[in-house]
């Protein structure tokens, strides 16, 4: 039996409120554990590979890392991507003040039409997806669900593919 994304009555995340269904990806199979497992800690996680076929509609801000010399939208995600590493969780806290600018992104995107998000990971050295609406056809399990003992010295992916372009 696959896994997949959480019921709706989850909790929130970094780019969804309660109550709203989203499917968190990470570009490689670390990146995935290094994304749920506090920093500095060792747990056993559940991982699950996806196959992605020609999904459209992400609001790409993974895309730039840095401030181009351009204006607009292109600097607008380096800035996004360059404050997204400060915006990590408190743990011990149940408000997540750095989740605002996250889920206004994501609620901005919802709203303008996007199917989801590209954006570099705070926790790996590659990029995630959050997708807001996808088809079985679109996205599909791969195998079967593995376990894997995630220890906290791995924080970086070694090989974890560069975000595809469109």
């Amino acid at each position: 039996m696959a896994l997949g994304p959480p019921p709706v009555t989850h909790q929130e995340g970094r780019f969804n409120h309660y109550g709203q269904r989203v499917f968190y990806l990470a570009s490689a199979r670390c990146g995935a554990c290094a994304e749920t497992v506090p920093p500095r800690r060792r747990a056993i996680v559940w991982v699950q590979h996806w196959r992605v076929r020609r999904f459209r509609g992400l609001l790409d801000l993974a895309g730039a890392v840095r401030p181009p010399e351009a204006t607009g939208a292109p600097l607008l995600t380096a800035g996004l991507n360059a404050v997204f590493d400060w915006l990590r969780p408190d743990p011990e806290s149940p408000w997540k003040p750095e989740y605002f600018v996250p889920r206004f992104v994501a609620d901005t995107a919802r709203a303008a039409g996007f199917r989801g998000i590209l954006h570099c990971s705070t926790a790996f050295e590659a990029y995630n997806a959050v997708l807001f609406a996808w088809t079985r056809r679109e996205i599909a399990p791969e195998g079967e669900p593995e376990i894997v003992d995630f220890p906290a010295s791995r924080r970086r992916c070694d090989g974890a593919p560069p975000p595809p372009r469109s």
